[in-house]
């Protein structure tokens, strides 16, 4: 792969252009550039993908607690039995918690296995 600069003129601050990549093997087709755009963009989704998951796991464990919290609190008030159901609260928020942490781990072990990885991509070699 050569390095070239396009059109050799420097721009407004006094720098060059920025270079062009030149295949000497005649690889640089438009199909080979929109297949590498393409798995470039199916590697960046996947990365969102991944994120949102996980974000989504630590905002269920967070509000699974709070809300078992929340309920045994209100229970004891209703029923004076102050400390008793707010524990039982939490420890259902805990189990709730980390019951929705194992299905989303499963989902997204499953989700992985079934995604293609682009970087194997045939196209792109």
């Amino acid at each position: 792969m050569l390095l070239a600069r396009r059109n050799g003129r420097s721009g407004r601050d006094g720098r060059l252009s920025r270079p062009l990549k030149i295949d000497m093997d005649g690889d640089d087709t438009p199909r080979s550039r929109r297949a590498a755009r393409e798995a470039d963009e199916k590697r960046r989704t996947a990365e969102r993908r991944h994120q949102a998951r996980a974000s989504a796991i630590g905002f269920q464990f967070v509000l699974s607690i709070a809300v078992g919290a929340w309920g045994g609190n209100w229970l004891d008030e209703r029923f004076d039995t102050t400390p008793l159901l707010l524990i039982a609260g939490l420890l259902l928020g805990a189990g709730a918690a980390y019951r929705d942490l194992a299905k989303l781990a499963r989902d997204n072990d499953a989700l992985d296995a079934t995604e293609p990885d682009p970087s194997n991509d045939e196209s792109s070699t």
